[in-house]
């Protein structure tokens, strides 16, 4: 099986498309998937989180988004997991510690801010198969959501 591509390729203009979803909306936290840039090999896009500082305690940690150091690591509870499931079934999340030798699909972070109240991090989805039919689930619970 040929690797998925890991990263956006630079040799090609990518084409934006018109795709937002939101993955979460409660009066102390909303996250949504902005920016789908589509390429031949895959899709660009933000993870947009913002907090309501008015509405909660809860803040963003500095480490959110790290990925685990191993493979079957146990991620923290502050840990941020962004979950992708293929409209072929395939499913993976972002930043799994096989990344460096992918066999399916990849789901990379490579990019962003985080602001303890607001992030905007930048994911990378190979391979292309259509985004509007992709499910994306997100994992947190130091905010109370889980798969």
């Amino acid at each position: 099986m040929t690797p998925t591509a890991q990263f956006p390729p630079n040799d090609q203009a990518a084409i934006s498309i018109e795709h937002d979803v939101s993955l979460i909306s409660r009066d102390d936290l909303t996250a949504e998937l902005t920016h789908v840039l589509r390429y031949t090999t895959g899709h660009e896009f933000t993870l947009h989180i913002e907090i309501n500082t008015t509405k909660t305690q809860f803040r963003i940690s500095k480490d959110a988004f790290d990925p685990p150091r191993r493979s079957g690591a146990a991620r923290p509870d502050t840990a941020f997991i962004l979950r992708a499931q293929l409209p072929s079934g395939a499913a993976t999340d972002a930043d799994d510690p096989d990344y460096e030798n992918p066999s399916g699909p990849v789901l990379s972070l490579i990019g962003g801010q985080n602001l303890y109240h607001q992030a905007d991090m930048h994911y990378w989805l190979a391979p292309a198969e259509p985004i509007e039919s992709t499910l994306f689930t997100i994992q947190w619970p130091a905010a109370g959501i889980r798969f």
